[in-house]
């Protein structure tokens, strides 16, 4: 009997003991932190997948910028082929090290594959794979995918963080749409339903800008067009996502001035009335009156800062009304998912419908959408005069 007891114990002290299943030596594997799809220009059938590597050695070993290390912290690795699984194991065939994927946090689609069929067939490695993250960043690069791979920015060590973290900087910025996770678009591609992916490229070398978005039509998954930051502007008030960001307007004399927006709500109504789909969509901003070019202004009278408040509104119905437009009139696409507030409101209409929402003959295209804003400016800083 007290040699059972023993045999228990020891059991559960070596259960207690064992280490983590897919535990990975650090020298064994090359950690991927982005990755780039462009298409072959040898091959129509094929395409280029380039994998951006970390090198963990490289990493505080004192090197900076334009310093006299010479180690650069990453390598970009191309493979050409038909699947993405093929092309991962290929590289184990020219490095020492196998790919893992634990760490990868942006996955950058050209906008050429964009338009072909390959969202689709991307994510199903992508999201199925156990070693893949849900919340890696999808962007669509307007130019060469792996260009975004090559050049690092100032104060970071690898170009694939940078991207990571300037997608994240998207609440402080109007002309930036909200990140978006591949977990997310997996999402919408089993909801059919249309959406945005953010937009990258490269204005010059050395330099990388994240700016306005993709449009990815929700029936096919086959990118339709591009959204300027104009475009952006008016879908974050649309759907209720521009909090924090400033908003430029002009007074009656064409000065500029800034709003920076500290609370925005958006709120949606609906009804079917006189056989139409009836939208109303309901804008609320508070902020700051952060800076002026207006000579004589005396933001401290009511009258002024209401006058302010209405030009404020004017140009958020103006922005929102310009997205809203362009997407009834030239895209049919519903990227707002107007369609949901449908669903929900009448839910018998929707399932009759549903199949005919987007597209040219489509009932999204017809709806009436009606904006509405409010502005509230409750803070204006302190009036002081110059001299």
């Amino acid at each position: 009997m007290r040699i059972i007891r023993w045999l228990t114990c020891l059991f559960f002290l070596l259960l207690s003991l064992t280490g983590c299943w897919d535990r990975a030596e650090l020298e064994e594997v090359g950690f991927v932190i982005g990755v780039a799809f462009d298409p072959s220009r040898d091959n129509p059938k094929v395409f280029d997948s380039t994998f951006h590597i970390a090198i963990p050695s490289a990493f505080g070993n004192g090197h900076v910028e334009g310093g006299t290390s010479g180690v650069q912290p990453f390598f970009n690795i191309t493979s050409s082929g038909s699947t993405n699984f093929k092309m991962i194991r290929n590289i184990n065939s020219r490095r020492s090290r196998s790919l893992n994927f634990e760490h990868l946090k942006v996955i950058v689609i050209n906008e050429e594959l964009a338009r072909q069929d390959f969202i689709t067939g991307v994510l199903d490695l992508y999201t199925r794979d156990h070693e893949m993250r849900r919340k890696t960043h999808v962007l669509i690069s307007n130019g060469a995918a792996k260009d975004v791979y090559i050049d690092k920015l100032p104060l970071e060590d690898m170009p694939g963080i940078s991207m990571d973290m300037i997608d994240e900087n998207n609440q402080n910025v109007l002309g930036m749409i909200d990140t978006r996770e591949i977990g997310m678009i997996s999402e919408k591609v089993a909801a059919n339903s249309s959406y945005l992916i953010p937009g990258v490229y490269k204005p010059q070398r050395g330099d990388l800008r994240l700016s306005g978005a993709a449009i990815i039509n929700g029936s096919t998954n086959k990118m339709m067009g591009w959204l300027d930051e104009g475009d952006v502007r008016g879908y974050n008030w649309v759907i209720g996502e521009a909090m924090n960001g400033i908003l430029e307007a002009e007074g009656k004399n064409g000065d500029p001035f800034v709003f920076e927006i500290l609370s925005q709500e958006t709120k949606l109504n609906y009804k079917r009335e006189n056989g139409k789909n009836v939208f109303d969509v309901h804008i609320k901003a508070e902020g700051t009156f952060a800076e002026s070019w207006m000579s004589g202004l005396q933001i401290d009278d009511p009258k002024a800062l209401m006058e302010i408040e209405n030009i404020l509104e004017a140009e958020i119905k103006k922005q929102s009304q310009q997205i809203v437009t362009k997407m009834q009139e030239e895209y049919y696409c519903d990227i707002f998912s107007f369609q949901k507030l449908l669903k929900r409101k009448n839910y018998h209409y929707w399932k009759e419908t549903k199949d005919r929402w987007e597209g040219e003959n489509g009932l999204f295209k017809d709806a009436v959408i009606t904006i509405h804003s409010d502005v509230l400016i409750s803070h204006y800083m302190t009036q002081e005069k110059v001299s």
